[in-house]
């Protein structure tokens, strides 16, 4: 951490005051966009969730199509 030099600070109380109060609400947002940020980060993983198992879905359509194609298309080959 810095260290200031050894020198004294004065600093006018109205400025003090004004400073903490600053403060505190640099913390309080930092805390609301904290929450924020995890409230995103929640939903992001639900969305992956649900985008995965609609992948899963395509995938297990995308397996009976082709099976369906393939009963066909031996069904059409001993027809001919």
């Amino acid at each position: 951490m810095a260290r200031l030099d050894d020198k004294a600070m004065f600093i006018k109380v109205e400025n003090y005051e004004d400073i903490l109060k600053t403060l505190n609400t640099v913390k309080s947002k930092l805390n609301e966009v904290t929450e924020l940020f995890e409230k995103l980060n929640s939903l992001k993983q639900e969305e992956d969730a649900e985008l995965n198992i609609w992948k899963d879905m395509l995938n297990d359509i995308r397996e009976k199509v082709s099976q369906i194609d393939n009963v066909l298309f031996e069904a059409g080959e001993h027809n001919e």
